[in-house]
């Protein structure tokens, strides 16, 4: 799940910007790159974890005119799973949480 949060404009407001002074476009980036670390800090709390992995796999990079968050990877390739409500403890069969098929009733019980 990706979720998106465009400001529209910021390209041609740091162009604007250059115009007064030219340290201003470097300083509206780091606001941008501050704010967006804040969030991380916001998320990696929530995140469920065992290790540790899937909170320390969220991290946010500066992009040419704003930033982006990003998490999983190679660091924690399950996050698609805690991110769509998993928990960070796997399914046991001996408790009903399976999707093979039943000696019963011929389908999952999860």
């Amino acid at each position: 799940m990706e979720v998106r949060m465009k400001v529209e404009g910021t390209a041609a407001l740091i162009r604007s910007l250059r115009q007064f002074d030219g340290e201003l476009p470097r300083v509206m980036r780091d606001a941008i790159n501050d704010a967006a670390d804040r969030i991380v800090m916001l998320i990696q709390p929530k995140v469920p974890h065992l290790t540790g992995r899937a909170a320390a796999s969220v991290h946010s990079k500066p992009t040419r005119a704003g930033a982006s968050i990003h998490w999983g990877g190679n660091a924690a390739p399950y996050m698609p799973w805690l991110d769509f409500g998993g928990t960070s403890h796997p399914p046991r069969p001996d408790r009903g949480h399976t999707n093979s098929p039943s000696p019963v009733h011929g389908r999952g019980t999860s």
